[in-house]
Order: C-alpha cells, then sequence, then structure tokens
C-alpha cells in the first residue's frame, strides 16, 4: 500500500519567471472551481518577477496534485487561510494585480460586518435585550466585548444633564443597599460589585447604576 500523502484545501502558492498570464491563469482557476487570490511580484532582493497565490480548493488535494495543475511552481498548505491571502495580495512588491474571485466572506469578515450592524441598530434604538435575542450566539460567545465595544462607540456624546451621585457608606449590614433599592424601586437600574473588573462590563442600558464597593478602612 502506498504512503498516503497529506491534503488540504487551502494552499500558498508561488511560481517564479512565470510564462502564464493572468487571463491564462484565471481561465484556469474557473475551470477547476478554485478560488483564488493572487498577483504578480518582483522580489526585493534579486528582482524575480513571480506569482504570489492562495488557492481553496473544493475538495481536498495534495500539494503533487496541485503542482500537476501548476508544473513548476512552488506549493505549501495554507496554515491560516486569512492570513495567508492578505499577505499574497500584498501592495508594497505587487506589480500588477491582484486577481480574486474570493467573494466569500472570512469568518472574521463575518464577525466584523455582523458587529457593524449591532452597533448601527444600537443607535437607532434597539435595546440591548433586543440585540441578544436576534443575534444570541454571538452575544453568548462575546457579551462583554459587545458591552464594551457598544460603550466605546455610543457613549460618547456629552450629556445635557449632570451626572448625580449619592454615596451611602457605613458598617456592613446598615442597610446601604436596601436603601439604594428603594430608592430605584421599579426603575431602570444596573446593579455591579466594583470589585469586579471593568465596572460597565454587563451594563444593558439601564437608567440608574448602583455600584457596591467594600472600602478597608
Amino acid at each position: 500500500m502506498g504512503e498516503r500523502l497529506p491534503r488540504g484545501r487551502n494552499f500558498v502558492v508561488t511560481i517564479n519567471n512565470p510564462t502564464e498570464t493572468p487571463d491564462e491563469l484565471v481561465r484556469l482557476f474557473l475551470a477547476n472551481n478554485i478560488q483564488y487570490a493572487f498577483q504578480r511580484e518582483r522580489g526585493r532582493e534579486e528582482g524575480t518577477e513571480h506569482y504570489q497565490m492562495c488557492l481553496h480548493f473544493q475538495d481536498a488535494k495534495t500539494c503533487r496534485q496541485v503542482i500537476t495543475l501548476l508544473p513548476g511552481c512552488h506549493v505549501e498548505f495554507a496554515r491560516n487561510p486569512i492570513a495567508a491571502r492578505r499577505y499574497r495580495v500584498k501592495a508594497d512588491t505587487g506589480i500588477e494585480g491582484p486577481w480574486t474571485n474570493n467573494e466569500e466572506k472570512t469568518e472574521g469578515a463575518k464577525r466584523e460586518n455582523t458587529m457593524h450592524e449591532i452597533v448601527e441598530k444600537y443607535e437607532s434604538g434597539t435595546r440591548i435585550h433586543q440585540l441578544a435575542e436576534e443575534y444570541p450566539n454571538l452575544f453568548a460567545r462575546n457579551f462583554n466585548n459587545i458591552c464594551r465595544t457598544l460603550d466605546l462607540v455610543c457613549h460618547y456624546t456629552p450629556r445635557s444633564t449632570k451626572t448625580e451621585i449619592l454615596w451611602f457608606y457605613g458598617k456592613t449590614g446598615t442597610g446601604k443597599s436596601s436603601k439604594a433599592l428603594q430608592m430605584v424601586e421599579s426603575k431602570s437600574v444596573y446593579w455591579k460589585n466594583s470589585t469586579e473588573p471593568e465596572h460597565y462590563y454587563g451594563w444593558a442600558d439601564e437608567q440608574y447604576r448602583a455600584l457596591i464597593r467594600r472600602i478597608k478602612p
């Protein structure tokens, strides 16, 4: 039984001193249902012209199969396809191109676009709990980061009203928290133990914030 060669779907490819035109490569990739991103470059040190490519196959391939498709190329598995694609179309060494048909959004881009949607909806008046209902999986994984982003992006406009701060201090069990609870009863309030990091994490638009803090004598 022959040796089983490793396979993958994503590859980085270099073709030195190419004779193929970009149009020929594009036709080849489209005929084989390959997603591609490539450009023609000139090496910094020796000035060798070459194509740098990031290719995504629909079915897993071996490096040998990629070389059969592109004779004379140097090929490696793309361990990080997103970073590889960006590197293959970098502007500083490119002399022609880039060419790409990779219109699928990466997971990072999807998350970024979704975060833009959340910010826009929040700014238009959608409440935090409504956004959580609409994007439950994202909120379950990134609740603190989402709240921090919304706080930084959306809560920068100076308010026309002054912030009123009431301090209740005394020994444990003297009714400080109970008094605060009475004052904000039936109102929108956010309770937070300030010994926790970043006291604004978890704030969901409540009108009042009750901050509990133990101060050592």
